[in-house]
């Protein structure tokens, strides 16, 4: 998957991640090798940049932090 398959990937997903902000992730993640590596995304939002760094590699492990209140303040998802 290339970096423009990505970004149509996650474009639906609501954030402030550009597009150039995704061929970035596309880069580096990639760059990790064929082996993967591992990624932590804090301030995680809805996602977006985690999906798009785990779909630039698929060997990467991508762990996610979030306390998921700027989401909600956002009206971008609810409390479940």
């Amino acid at each position: 998957m290339d970096a423009e398959e990505v970004i149509k990937k996650v474009s639906d997903i609501g954030s402030y991640i550009l597009e150039d902000d995704i061929r970035l992730y596309y880069k580096y993640a990639s760059e990790l090798g064929e082996e993967g590596g591992t990624i932590l995304d804090v301030g995680t939002g809805l996602g977006k940049s985690a999906i798009a760094l785990g779909l630039s590699n698929p060997k990467n492990q991508v762990f996610t932090y979030d306390t998921g209140e700027y989401p909600m303040e956002r009206k971008w998802s609810e409390s479940l």
